[in-house]
């Protein structure tokens, strides 16, 4: 089991580095013409190679779609729509105010933090093209989905028995 963790926190690293290398292989030209320009311009040829510095540094160091996800989210949208049938208006308020209370925490080795109704789970995410924010617990295979990511918001929507919740998700400053 921990074979499996290993190569999967491996596989992770590994996919962040293949990321940013293509980002550095397409800013590759961008780079070139900066040098170009700062050559035919009759800079000198150290201020041409310390410009060229700062611009790579300045391309490398610019945010992957995952390092926006890095930090302490909470929560600042519930909507419960319940079946009124099943279930009475104090239920749905319960329901909201133990949802507002849950923080997720993304640190950059891939571990989530959950914090819900003063419980603490440690999990593994990840962040597809389309913004799908998935997850694993620790010693299980299976992956679950967590919600969407767009727009500097995470959107989780919970299918239950009595209804629909949506959590809207935004990261803390």
């Amino acid at each position: 089991m921990a074979k499996i963790i290993q190569f999967f926190i491996l596989s992770s690293f590994l996919l962040v580095f293949v990321l940013l290398l293509q980002r550095l292989i397409a800013m590759h030209a961008i780079v070139v013409e900066a040098l170009k320009y700062i050559i035919m311009n009759g800079l000198t040829l150290l201020k041409g190679f310390v410009a060229a510095l700062i611009l790579l540094f300045a391309v490398s160091c610019s945010s992957t779609p995952e390092s926006k996800l890095i930090g302490t989210w909470k929560v600042t949208d519930v909507q419960v729509d319940f079946d009124e049938q099943k279930t009475d208006p104090g239920t749905v308020n319960q329901v909201a105010e133990r949802e507002k209370k849950t923080i997720l925490k993304f640190t950059s080795d891939s571990t989530l933090t959950i914090i819900d109704n003063n419980n603490t789970h440690k999990a593994l995410w990840k962040l597809a093209e389309d913004g799908k924010v998935t997850f694993s617990f620790e010693g299980d295979q299976a992956i679950n989905d967590l919600g969407i990511y767009e727009e500097g918001k995470i959107t989780i929507t919970s299918d239950t028995p009595l209804g629909e919740i949506v959590t809207v998700f935004e990261k803390s400053k």
